[in-house]
């Protein structure tokens, strides 16, 4: 086993981390165009937003899949399914954003006094009318030609053997892969962590939350190569940073956010006042929350520099030579 310890599934996490790169890749982005498939037809019906919620974590899986090991495909097969999922991504993003906004409204109103909250409730209809909206232009492109071309070329090019050959790279044994790999963007991901400062923007934490989203994929990925009690571990380790940096990054986005669903509004004619001061006071209540996210960075990410979260890392992806 990879990293010398024993599990019950010991001698078949150790025959699947011989299998080459190539099918091990085959295979993780299989189960994402499975989830995407899954859950296509709900995010078209609508009703529950996490039918596009659940589509859309498996486009970003996929995407991250295709970046992380673009060397290892048929470059002409990463530059096409890398440009059409970035395209799923952005055309499904509308009406997300729209279901985030209304199921944290009641979370706006308990940060204003009563009689401020009830001044949202213009800014509810207005978010549901426009969700209306774009719910209707989100139906007809998942019912395009465009999705259904992708979806079936996708589904045979990770099935059959294509025109364009795999990189011999991609014969190497997954498992072998995969640590590199995840030990590298682990290091990386402590790097960016390290330079971030009190002064630093809001960009470089809201970069290392895309480093850190990546990296939990990668452990995901391969989660199978390795001790199952010990992969989770880790990975709710990481699920705890990736939810303080998701809350922090929401708070920098909600307020320009809000700022232009306020304009918006305006201009079309459908802002009282009480609306535009009740916006006005969320702004500012949001970005004291933000502050007081940024104080307690370095304390979240010391669980990664020193604490379980390296002791995890380390114990299963880090070569002989870097272990102290």
């Amino acid at each position: 086993m990879l990293d010398g310890r024993c599990h019950p599934d010991a001698d078949r996490s150790a025959r699947a981390a011989q299998l080459p790169a190539e099918e091990a890749l085959r295979r993780i982005c299989r189960l994402q165009l499975d989830a995407i498939e899954r859950h296509r037809r709900g995010a078209r019906c609508g009703r529950d937003p996490e039918e596009l919620h659940d589509l859309r974590v498996a486009v970003r899986r996929t995407r991250s899949a295709l970046g992380e090991f673009r060397e290892f495909f048929p470059q002409p097969a990463v530059a096409r399914f890398r440009e059409e999922f970035r395209w799923l991504g952005e055309i499904t993003g509308p009406v997300r954003d729209l279901d985030v906004y209304l199921a944290i409204l009641p979370d706006y109103q308990g940060l204003l006094p009563g009689e401020t909250a009830a001044a949202l409730e213009p800014f509810r209809l207005f978010l549901q009318r426009h969700r209306r909206l774009e719910q209707r232009r989100l139906v007809r492109r998942l019912a395009s030609l465009r999705l259904q071309r992708l979806l079936a070329d996708w589904r045979a090019f990770l099935t059959t053997a294509g025109a364009d050959p795999w990189p011999e790279i991609a014969a190497r044994p997954a498992g072998e892969v995969a640590r590199r790999r995840v030990w590298k963007l682990f290091r990386r991901f402590l790097r960016q962590g390290a330079a971030i400062t009190a002064a630093s923007p809001d960009a470089e934490l809201h970069r290392l939350r895309i480093t850190g989203k990546k990296l939990r994929y990668l452990v995901e990925f391969f989660r199978e190569f390795y001790p199952p009690l010990e992969i989770d571990v880790l990975v709710k380790a990481m699920k705890g940073l990736q939810d303080y940096l998701g809350s922090y990054q929401d708070c920098t986005v909600q307020q320009a956010r809000l700022r232009e669903l306020d304009r918006q509004m305006a201009t079309e004619g459908d802002l009282p006042a009480e609306t535009h001061a009740a916006l006005a006071l969320l702004v500012e209540r949001l970005h004291r929350r933000q502050q007081g996210l940024r104080k307690e960075f370095s304390a979240r990410l010391r669980v990664f520099e020193h604490g379980r979260g390296r002791r995890g890392f380390v114990r299963l992806y880090a070569p002989a030579e870097e272990i102290s």
